[in-house]
């Protein structure tokens, strides 16, 4: 609602380097510490982005929601 009373449409994610997936057993521990209060089976579930963007698109959003991969989570995918 905030958004939408300021004008805004559209909100672009992730770059700023950090996105929903991919979540991996290397980058999973930056991002627990990151998003405390999301649910542990997200975490376990996101190991993909494409399981990210599912999960966004069910949600009821008054905004349109562009995410991109953010280069935080492949860099600390792979490292």
């Amino acid at each position: 609602r905030n958004f939408t009373s300021q004008g805004v449409t559209t909100l672009v994610t992730g770059n700023c380097g950090v996105s929903g997936g991919p979540l991996t057993p290397k980058n999973k521990e930056m991002f627990e510490a990151e998003w405390i209060g999301l649910s542990q089976d997200k975490l376990n579930h996101w190991s993909h982005f494409s399981d990210f963007a599912i999960d966004l698109e069910k949600l009821k959003k008054s905004i349109n929601i562009a995410p991109l991969v953010g280069q935080g989570n492949i860099r600390g995918a792979v490292m």
